[in-house]
């Protein structure tokens, strides 16, 4: 699930040389990988120069971060310039052991931040999709009540105050955990600390925080606070909203919806040429904004309407997919709106259907 709400074109696929000089290529289903000298690493390097964790690999989109898990000898990154995002033309040193990640599917990113570094409270990049805005609250302990906004895509927690959430406790590891911020919500990533984390009492390598869920890590139980949500509630009591949440998205011009039990069924509409950039971007907003606060699951883009497709309506469509939970299909394209969706991540990403109860039969008889 993880891999889809990432939207991860493919298995991260590496290239490892190692010490000796023998060769190797390694497949990671999981959109997400970590290398050390631990056990239970998805890349293992059994050299006393790597260490325990080194180094956490994570896909977002046709990108992979690389962040370095806090080690001695920290990352040596050779090729391109790098800053922060792994592609295959660079070759990551860790101890003797060289990695290269493989597959034209991956790009390299001059000018994005690092996911540790971008702020999306602040910024807006496309790359990264439209994300919620989620505070962090602490459960229990005397700090109960405390509260972290989630200003990283990436955030680190654990014991070592370099992590942006630090928790003073020896019984926890120096990296804990990583919490992956994505159009569908906060995801939890176990980067093999002691004792695990659990989602609603259940040990996971990884997991969707949605609202009311409970993350444990140690003995400290959090929750996680989406402000689109505790907005919206608040607004339909103010002014006596049905919880249809059709008023949201009456004004789209581009992107018109309708919906069917947890399913919002979206249609674009021409080819945005009369559209900004903003307008597209706006209306895209709608829609994933519509997700988070009536907790839609599934999406199905019925391009019945549609004559033409460009690339800024493509994208939009993109960040709804990631934005559901559950299952993401299309279906009613012409021959021509067909032919232009093979230039797109939507044809190796979605399946497409004929007929709109097609679809619906598809998302329901797969959930």
């Amino acid at each position: 699930m993880l891999a889809y709400a990432a939207a991860a074109p493919g298995p991260l696929r590496l290239r490892i040389r190692m010490a000796d000089g023998t060769e190797q290529q390694q497949e990671i289903a999981a959109p997400f990988a970590i290398i050390g000298r631990g056990a239970g690493s998805d890349v293992r390097l059994p050299e006393q120069t790597v260490s325990f964790r080194h180094a956490y690999l994570q896909a977002i989109g046709p990108r992979v971060a690389c962040i370095d898990l806090l080690s001695v000898a920290g990352l040596n990154v050779s090729g391109p310039p790098f800053h922060g995002w792994l592609s295959p033309e660079h070759v990551l040193h860790i101890g003797s052991s060289q990695i290269q990640l493989v597959g034209e599917e991956w790009q390299g990113s001059d000018d994005l931040k690092s996911p540790l570094d971008f702020r999306p409270r602040d910024e807006l990049r496309p790359e990264f999709g439209m994300l919620p805005q989620v505070d962090l609250e602490l459960l229990n302990t005397q700090h109960q009540g405390m509260k972290w906004p989630i200003n990283r895509v990436i955030t680190l927690i654990g014991r070592d105050d370099r992590c942006r959430i630090t928790v003073a406790d020896e019984r926890l590891s120096r990296v804990q955990c990583a919490m992956l911020l994505l159009p569908s919500g906060l995801w939890v990533i176990d980067l093999l600390g002691k004792g695990g984390v659990q989602m609603n009492g259940q040990a996971c390598n990884c997991g969707l925080l949605s609202t009311g869920a409970e993350l444990t890590i140690g003995q400290y139980r959090l929750t996680a606070h989406y402000q689109q949500v505790a907005n919206m509630a608040a607004f339909t009591q103010q002014h006596g909203q049905s919880s249809g949440g059709e008023f949201l998205t009456r004004p789209n011009r581009i992107y018109q919806t309708e919906f069917y039990h947890d399913t919002v069924i979206v249609y674009p509409v021409g080819d945005a040429q009369g559209f900004f950039y903003q307008d597209v971007h706006v209306e895209a907003s709608r829609v994933c904004d519509l997700v988070m606060q009536r907790g839609f699951n599934h999406v199905v883009i019925d391009f019945s309407r549609a004559d033409q497709l460009s690339h800024m309506v493509v994208e939009g469509l993109m960040s709804m997919c990631r934005a559901v939970s559950g299952r993401s299909v299309m279906c009613g394209a012409s021959e021509t709106t067909y032919a232009a969706l093979q230039t797109t991540p939507l044809i190796r990403l979605l399946d497409h259907y004929q007929s709109l109860q097609d679809a619906l039969q598809a998302v329901y008889l797969t959930v």
